[in-house]
């Protein structure tokens, strides 16, 4: 079995259109990246939460960015696990992923920077690991919005990963 990445370019070449559990999008890269943005996001999201200044308005907005990143990367991961991405092609995903990583690279640029900074006017510990985790998570956000601006950049409209079985029969001897 050999997993192949193929990426639908306009509306002449078209992935499988049917409904099935497409687990090769989880080894591929893209899904590999939704899955570091959903970790990366959830590690934040307990960092901000072990603070004594769980009420405070910087970690409100820690945990907003890392709840909006986790769930919206999960439910796109399901939509391309589960191929519903392909029936609904009227969207062009690929640019709408890529608005949304710019700007949660940006919102995750913000965490980490409020995150050192209360980091740094002494808060407690969870602060620092917070801030580091913001800043590893921002630059996730910033690769996967690279490779998505490449793939705009070649009319790539869809992202998909199919999985090939090869099977032969040798005569019997």
């Amino acid at each position: 079995m050999s997993s192949v990445a193929a990426a639908a370019a306009g509306p002449s070449v078209s992935p499988e259109r049917k409904i099935y559990v497409n687990s090769g999008y989880l080894r591929s890269l893209h899904g590999m990246l939704k899955v570091a943005h959903m970790v990366l996001s959830i590690v934040l999201f307990i960092c901000t939460m072990m603070s004594l200044y769980v009420h405070h308005d910087s970690s409100n907005y820690m945990a907003f960015v890392a709840m909006a990143g986790f769930w919206t990367s999960g439910i796109l991961l399901f939509l391309y696990v589960i191929n519903v991405v392909t029936f609904l092609t009227m969207v062009p995903w690929v640019k709408v992923e890529f608005g949304y990583t710019c700007l949660m690279c940006v919102f995750s640029f913000i965490a980490g920077c409020v995150a050192a900074s209360g980091a740094s006017y002494g808060y407690d510990p969870p602060y620092g690991a917070a801030a580091f985790f913001a800043f590893v998570l921002m630059v996730v956000y910033g690769l996967n919005a690279f490779i998505l601006f490449r793939l705009i950049k070649e009319g790539v409209r869809l992202v998909t990963t199919e999985t090939t079985t090869i099977t032969t029969t040798l005569p019997p001897s």
